[in-house]
């Protein structure tokens, strides 16, 4: 009898062990640790193991998520830019579950942050590219902004510089405004 007992409290505490690691191991995603470690590291003024992060938790969340397609903004600055995206989706670009409330979108805006700390406009440039490339519309009017800055510092890319400004003011004139116009710092919101 005395076995039966110890055999049930061993049954009991492996129950208890099971249930105790089941919430230990899930109270933060994959992506959600690589999220948080990236902002420790980047506030820490650790840019390359920050980015490193951000990069693992953004593979994560894109492998779950689908992106927009090429080209949404047209082509035309001067003129009229053909709006062949809307504003609002019905595809939602939070993450569905656990704590990381970031959409794939700011993962990306995270690695430009760190470029832009590293002093690399070229690849800050270029991951800027691919977000106007995938992210809905109505992410973009003050990232057209931190673009034409980042062009700005790229050799050979003034005329781009000026193409995204005017963009800025077309989709952001508040901002655009007080920060080129007047050179008064701005505060930005890119994902409200």
């Amino acid at each position: 009898m005395l076995r039966d007992s110890e055999s049930e409290q061993a049954k009991a505490s492996e129950v208890e062990e099971e249930d105790m690691n089941y919430y230990k191991e899930n109270i933060f995603n994959k992506e959600d640790y690589y999220l948080y470690r990236a902002v420790m590291f980047f506030y820490a003024g650790d840019y390359e193991k920050a980015l490193a992060d951000f990069e693992a938790s953004s593979a994560i969340m894109h492998a779950q998520k689908t992106l927009y397609p090429k080209n949404q903004f047209g082509d035309s600055v001067d003129g009229e830019v053909k709006d062949d995206a809307s504003h609002e989706s019905s595809q939602t670009d939070l993450s569905d579950v656990g704590l990381c409330s970031l959409n794939v979108h700011e993962f990306s805006y995270n690695t430009v942050l760190c470029y832009l700390m590293m002093k690399d406009y070229k690849k800050a440039q270029a991951k800027l590219d691919y977000m106007f490339e995938t992210m809905p519309k109505k992410y973009a009017s003050q990232l057209w902004l931190v673009r034409g800055l980042v062009n700005q510092q790229i050799t050979g890319s003034m005329g781009q510089a000026k193409k995204d400004f005017k963009r800025a003011h077309k989709y952001d004139e508040e901002s655009a405004s007080k920060f080129l116009d007047q050179r008064s710092s701005v505060q930005l919101a890119i994902f409200p």
